[in-house]
């Protein structure tokens, strides 16, 4: 397993922070965003990686580690396409950052999100057809959540609805609501609902990471937990805990201290650790400095963690635009970033991949891209010793 710095074809996006990023087919789709001045952007950039890197989490892949590097490497190996996208009936479709995005199959879902010149938050839903790259507003049966930005947003019961949950705006601040937005087979109509929550619900927050992972007892293999990590609370204290919600029962099934420590505008992307699911984290802030350039496994099950690469004093200082590293070498630290599983197929052996773009340093908005590459043989639960959780309930 290994960072991997990809060179990348075509025209190159901004640097921004706080875009919205999902996997459709063989690309990867970055969306809006904004940068330190505040300038904020709606526009969808697409990244096609080499060695036919592409999926999410529950694609069947073969690969391996070595080659998927190898291709990444290769300058004919990935490419930056800017898409141009066209709106449906006039919409009139405001920059944004902090929005949340879904994919269900190629039609990609943006929730939320809040205009950084004005400070407006929105509680819109849109959504972008892949095929045709065309936005339209979806029509909403009801009343909508209120409007947010930094929340979290995940696609489950076979893509038929997505669980929303938490977030901030400047009239309420840090949100701990769950609401469910229930899709219609025509792409433009949709309703909400707010459903009643079991179990001791965590603390409000925004800016927090989510990834959809399998249940402990699920028959199926489909995702049915969402596990929250970290976040910033209503009083500004940077969170550490780690919070599961059974989006089957509707109910906070588990919740703990994972070791994971403080981190809030960070980065989290579906992993495992041996046969049990995980959330791979990366970057963020602590609440008094960058994290670093440690990656954490967090399973979910047992609410326990394991750093599978770090390097010590590596990225903390950063190295301008994320420029001139080589293999190997570990990216700079940052937060406010993106970043997605990716499954990759060539030979024999199956490797994953989690893709990082650009996010924020104190000197830079970063516009890089990296990869975190690991082949079959390299998973399991090895290495250091895992972190106990505590309960905090």
């Amino acid at each position: 397993m290994a960072w991997v710095t990809p060179v990348v074809k075509g025209a190159t996006p901004p640097g921004v922070g706080g875009c919205a990023a999902v996997v459709v087919g063989d690309l990867c789709l970055f969306i809006g965003g904004a940068d330190r001045t505040p300038r904020g952007f709606f526009d969808v950039w697409a990244l096609r990686l080499g060695g036919s890197a592409g999926g999410d989490a529950s694609s069947s892949s073969d690969a391996s580690a070595s080659v998927a590097a190898a291709a990444a490497l290769d300058g004919d190996a990935a490419r930056w396409i800017k898409k141009s996208t066209t709106c449906a009936m006039g919409v009139t479709l405001p920059d944004r950052a902090g929005a949340a995005a879904v994919a269900i199959g190629r039609v990609v879902y943006v929730l939320g999100g809040q205009d950084p010149t004005t400070g407006v938050c929105f509680n819109d839903v849109l959504a972008l057809d892949c095929d045709a790259w065309e936005w339209s507003r979806v029509a909403i049966e009801g009343n909508s959540p209120p409007p947010r930005n930094s929340h979290v947003a995940c696609a489950i019961h076979g893509g038929r609805r997505i669980v929303m949950y938490g977030g901030a705006n400047p009239d309420d601040g840090p949100l701990g609501d769950v609401h469910v937005l229930d899709l219609r087979p025509n792409i433009g109509d949709a309703f909400w609902s707010r459903p009643a929550i079991g179990g001791q619900a965590p603390e409000p927050r925004e800016m927090h990471a989510a990834c959809m992972l399998p249940a402990a007892a699920a028959k199926s293999e489909e995702p049915s937990e969402m596990m929250i990590v970290g976040g910033r609370s209503a009083s500004g204290t940077v969170l550490g805990d780690v919070c599961v919600l059974d989006v089957n029962a509707m109910r906070w099934a588990r919740r703990g201290d994972a070791g994971v420590g403080p981190v809030c505008a960070h980065a989290i992307v579906p992993w495992s650790l041996g046969e049990e699911p995980a959330g791979l984290v990366f970057g963020g802030f602590t609440g008094e400095a960058l994290r670093g350039v440690e990656l954490r496994a967090v399973t979910s099950w047992t609410l326990q963690s394991v750093v599978v690469g770090a390097a010590a004093g590596a990225g903390a200082s950063g190295g301008g635009r994320g420029g001139g590293r080589g293999p190997g070498k570990p990216p700079d630290a940052r937060f406010a970033h993106a970043a997605l599983r990716v499954n990759a197929r060539a030979t024999a052996t199956a490797t994953r991949a989690m893709v990082v773009f650009g996010g924020v340093t104190p000197a830079f908005d970063l516009n890089d891209v990296v990869m975190w590459v690991e082949a079959e043989k390299e998973r399991g639960g090895g290495g250091p010793a895992t972190a106990d959780a505590s309960d905090l309930d």
